[in-house]
């Protein structure tokens, strides 16, 4: 990669903080060369072929390209065309703090929606696992609704960041 095409060149402190990235993405259950394309294609100025970034990462093409699809379904990352190329080129999406706060409030409101259906058909008749449900049931109440505040908070302080993107009102919760 060079300077002038846009893309980070992989220096100690940006190599260590991309090897970082994709630890985290490790301890978390999720594949380190996944977290590794993230964190690179977060300091590349401009989107990055396969090639490049099996090339700039030391991993295979074919890693790479399994990982992009996946990073790809999941909202993390987006395809681009380049005029005259036939490769696909990947970079972050402007509004990819939204996205993923979408995505945990999809799950999270999910996992509220399963409980309150399991208390309201009677999961768990004994009172410690009823105690257990009804417990899970209203902290995931409180979450969303911090997490959901957290969400309004950003679209109301910096909409000029997420304008349309829809954020908090996609969904509820107790009813599924």
């Amino acid at each position: 990669m060079n300077q002038q095409s846009g893309h980070v060149p992989m220096d100690e402190p940006t190599q260590h903080w991309v090897e970082q990235v994709g630890s985290r993405f490790d301890a978390e259950g999720l594949p380190r060369t996944a977290g590794r394309i993230v964190a690179y294609l977060l300091v590349s100025s401009e989107a990055c072929s396969l090639d490049e970034l099996a090339s700039v990462l030391h991993v295979s093409k074919a890693s790479v390209s399994t990982y992009t699809r996946m990073l790809e379904r999941g909202d993390r990352i987006e395809r681009v065309a380049h005029a005259g190329d036939r490769r696909g080129f990947y970079r972050i999406p402007a509004n990819l703090h939204t996205r993923m706060l979408q995505q945990w409030l999809v799950g999270l409101r999910g996992i509220h929606q399963l409980l309150v259906r399991a208390l309201g058909e009677g999961v768990g008749k004994e009172p410690a696992v009823r105690c257990r449900l009804e417990t899970l049931a209203e902290f995931y109440d409180h979450l969303l609704d911090e997490v959901e505040g957290a969400g309004e908070r950003w679209i109301r302080d910096h909409s000029r960041h997420c304008a349309g993107d829809g954020l908090v009102a996609a969904g509820t919760r107790g009813e599924g």
